[in-house]
C-alpha cells in the first residue's frame, strides 16, 4: 500500500515443492551499518512441475540493495556441471503492487532442465537499511534437507512462529539456526497469517529497541516537509466552507481525497517510507498510502483538526510481533484523529483514544474502516512519544443480508422477490465493479452472486443500486421461483432454507491446532413465507447461541397476517482465533450448520 517492503533474503522463489539439499544464509552487521549478505542454494528437481517452477531464479534489488558477485549453474543427473554465463542473466523492472517503484530483480535463466538435475546459485548482496533492524521467514513452499542461516555483528534477535526442527544457537554478537529434513510450510485452510503459520527470525541493532524510537525515526523523516502551504490552506477552506462542525469538516476533507485524489502505490528508495509534500500530491492529483495520509492531516490542521499518522499492517491474516518494535512489520499508513477534536458515536473505528480513518479507501465516510487493518496493532506517531494503539474491530459494519417475501404454491414451488444487501468491503468491490464495467457485465455479476446465495433458483428482473451511508452498501434485488422447495402436503410438509453462513464449515475447523485467521462479520437471512390456505404453520421455534466467538439466532414464528416468518442473524465477532478459543469457534460453527441443515416442519395436529 505504498509503505516499504523489506524481504531480507531478497529472493524470489518461484517454486513449486522441489528439495532444497543445502541452504545457507549469512548476514553480517557491518560497523557503518550495512548489512553484507551472503546467499547459497542447491536444489534438486524432482518432479515435472518442478522444471517449469525452477526455469529461473530471482534476487531482489533496489537503489539500497545492490547486487556483488552472482554464480549459477546447473549439475544433470550423470554429474556433469555447467556454469551459467551472461548471456542467461538480465536485469528485469519490477512488476508488483507498486505503480511507481526502484525495485528490479537480476534474473538467471536455467535452460535445458531436466530431472534430477541440481541447481547452484551463490550470491552477495550489500543492504543499507533505513532502519536497524530487520526479518527474514525461515521456511516456504519447499522442502530443505539442510538450513544454515547466521546473522552477526551485535544483533538482538527473536524466533517466533512454528520451530519444529530447527536448532537455535545464541552467538556473542548473534545467533545462528540450523535445519535439517525441514517440511514445506503447509497451513491449513483458515491459517493465521505470519508468524502464525511460518518461522520468522526478527533481528535489531538499534540501541534503543523500543517503539518510541520507531515513532521519533519517522517523525524525522516527516520534518522537513511543506505542509501549511497557501495551496493546502485555501483547498481546506473551500471545502468546509459549508461545514458547521468539525465532524462535518472533517467529512468534507475525507470525501475529497476519496473521490479527487487518486491512490497510486509507490515504493522508490526512501519514498517507500517518506510521503511527498502535500503540495506535489495536489497537483498531480495522485498519491500512495503516505502521501493521501499526510494531505489529509495537513488539510484538517488547516481547519483546526489535530491528527497523526498511523503506521499499521493492512493484512487479513497476519499480525505484527508488539515485543520487536520495527517499521518494517508495517505496510501501510493510515491516519488517527484524537477523539477529543471530533465528534464520535458508538460506531466509529474508534479504538485508543483516536478515530481511525484510511484515506486510500474510495468509498464510505469516516466512520467506516477497511477490515483489513481493524483490530491490528497501529503505531500512532504524535511527535511527542508515539505509542502502539489497536484499532478497533467492526463485524456490523461487513454485513450481507438476503430478505425474500415469497408465496408458496399448493405443490411446493415458490414465487416472490429477494434482495442481497452487501455492506463494507464486499459492497465497496461490487460497486467499484459496477462503475468500470459495461451494464451487462456488472448485470451478470449481480445474478452470479444470487445464484450462489440461492441455488436452483430461476432469477429474472434483477436490480441494483448504490446505498448511501457511513458503509458502502449496493442493494439488488430479483424475482425468483424454486420448483418444490416445500415438500409434502398441506397436513404435513416440511422445508429447508439456503444458508448464509457467518462462520466457517466444521469440516474446516476439525483438525485445526493452531491460530486462526477469519473475518469478523455479521451474516442475516429474513424469509417471509406465504402458504396457500389451510396449511399448518408450525409453533414458534428459536435456536441460540453466544458465547467468545460470536453468535447465531434463528427464530420460527407466523406474523399477524398468517405468513411464516424465519430469521437468521448470525455473527463472528473476532478476527483471530487461538487456541484457547479455537472451541467457542467450533461450538458456533457446529450450532449453525445444525440450524440449516435441520428441516422446518409443518404438521397438524389431532
Amino acid at each position: 500500500m505504498g509503505l516499504a517492503s523489506v524481504a531480507v533474503l531478497g529472493t524470489t522463489l518461484d517454486a513449486d515443492a522441489a528439495l532444497v539439499l543445502r541452504k545457507e544464509v549469512a548476514i553480517e552487521v557491518t560497523d557503518s551499518g550495512l548489512l553484507q549478505e551472503r546467499t547459497k542454494i542447491r536444489v534438486r528437481l524432482e518432479s515435472p512441475s518442478d522444471l517449469e517452477a525452477w526455469s529461473h531464479y530471482s534476487v531482489r534489488l533496489d537503489s539500497n540493495r545492490r547486487l556483488g558477485s552472482f554464480e549459477a549453474a546447473t549439475i544433470t543427473a550423470n554429474g556433469r556441471r555447467r556454469r551459467v554465463g551472461r548471456k542467461s542473466q538480465d536485469r528485469v523492472e519490477h512488476s508488483g503492487d507498486a505503480t511507481a517503484s526502484s525495485q528490479y530483480f537480476h534474473v538467471v535463466e536455467f535452460p535445458g532442465l531436466g530431472l534430477d538435475t541440481v541447481l547452484e546459485v551463490a550470491y552477495e548482496v550489500e543492504i543499507e537499511p533505513y532502519f536497524p533492524s530487520s526479518q527474514m521467514v525461515l521456511l516456504g513452499d519447499d522442502r530443505i534437507s539442510d538450513l544454515l542461516v547466521t546473522i552477526t555483528g551485535g544483533v538482538r534477535w527473536r524466533l517466533d512462529g512454528p520451530g519444529e526442527g530447527l536448532q537455535v544457537e545464541d552467538l556473542p554478537d548473534g545467533v545462528r539456526i540450523r535445519g535439517r529434513d525441514l517440511e514445506a510450510v503447509d497451513p491449513p485452510e483458515l491459517a493465521a497469517g505470519g508468524a502464525a503459520s511460518e518461522p520468522v527470525l526478527r533481528w535489531s541493532w538499534d540501541p534503543d529497541g523500543s517503539w518510541q524510537a520507531v515513532s521519533d525515526w519517522y517523525g524525522r523523516l516527516l520534518d522537513g516537509l511543506p505542509t501549511g502551504t497557501p495551496e493546502v490552506r485555501r483547498l481546506a477552506a473551500s471545502l468546509t466552507s459549508d461545514a458547521r462542525t468539525p465532524r462535518q469538516r472533517l467529512e468534507a476533507l475525507v470525501e475529497h481525497l476519496r473521490r479527487k485524489v487518486r491512490y497510486v502505490a509507490v515504493e522508490v528508495g526512501i519514498g517507500g517510507y517518506r510521503p511527498s509534500a502535500p503540495r506535489e500530491v495536489l497537483e498531480r492529483k495522485w498519491g500512495d498510502c503516505k502521501d493521501k495520509g499526510l494531505l489529509l492531516i495537513a488539510l484538517l490542521k488547516e481547519v483546526g483538526i489535530e491528527a497523526y499518522p498511523a503506521l499499521v499492517l493492512l493484512d487479513r491474516s497476519g499480525r505484527i510481533e508488539p515485543a520487536f518494535p520495527s517499521p518494517i512489520q508495517f505496510n501501510h499508513l493510515i491516519v488517527a484523529v484524537p477523539e477529543t477534536e471530533v465528534e464520535t458515536d458508538e460506531d466509529d473505528p474508534v479504538g485508543g483514544g483516536y478515530l481511525f480513518i484510511d484515506p486510500t479507501q474510495s468509498r464510505g465516510t469516516a466512520g467506516w474502516l477497511h477490515p483489513g487493518v481493524q483490530d491490528q496493532d497501529a503505531l500512532v506517531v504524535t511527535g511527542e512519544g508515539g505509542g502502539l494503539v489497536r484499532t478497533p474491530l467492526r463485524p456490523e459494519h461487513e454485513n450481507v443480508e438476503l430478505t425474500a417475501d415469497v408465496e408458496v404454491s399448493p405443490d411446493g414451488d415458490v414465487a416472490g422477490r429477494a434482495t442481497i444487501a452487501l455492506r463494507g468491503t464486499y459492497g465497496a468491490h461490487l460497486l467499484d465493479q459496477i462503475e468500470s464495467e459495461p451494464t451487462q457485465i456488472a448485470g451478470e455479476e449481480v445474478m452470479a452472486i444470487f445464484k450462489g446465495l440461492l441455488p436452483g433458483a430461476r432469477l429474472e428482473d434483477v436490480s441494483w443500486g448504490e446505498r448511501s451511508g457511513r458503509v458502502p452498501a449496493v442493494l439488488m434485488s430479483t424475482t425468483l421461483e424454486v420448483d418444490g422447495l416445500v415438500q409434502g402436503t398441506a397436513a404435513r410438509a416440511s422445508f429447508r432454507l439456503p444458508g448464509l453462513r457467518s462462520a466457517p464449515q466444521p469440516r474446516l475447523l476439525d483438525e485445526v491446532d493452531s491460530a486462526i485467521a477469519y473475518g469478523a462479520r455479521v451474516r442475516q437471512a429474513k424469509w417471509r413465507l406465504r402458504f396457500p390456505r389451510g396449511w399448518c404453520l408450525p409453533a414458534t421455534d428459536q435456536v441460540r447461541i453466544a458465547n467468545a466467538a460470536g453468535g447465531f439466532l434463528q427464530t420460527v414464528k407466523t406474523d399477524g397476517s398468517g405468513a411464516l416468518l424465519i430469521e437468521r442473524h448470525g455473527e463472528v465477532s473476532r478476527r483471530w482465533f487461538e487456541n484457547d478459543r479455537l472451541d467457542a469457534l467450533r461450538e458456533l460453527s457446529v450450532a449453525e450448520h445444525r440450524a440449516f441443515q435441520r428441516r422446518i416442519r409443518l404438521e397438524c395436529g389431532d
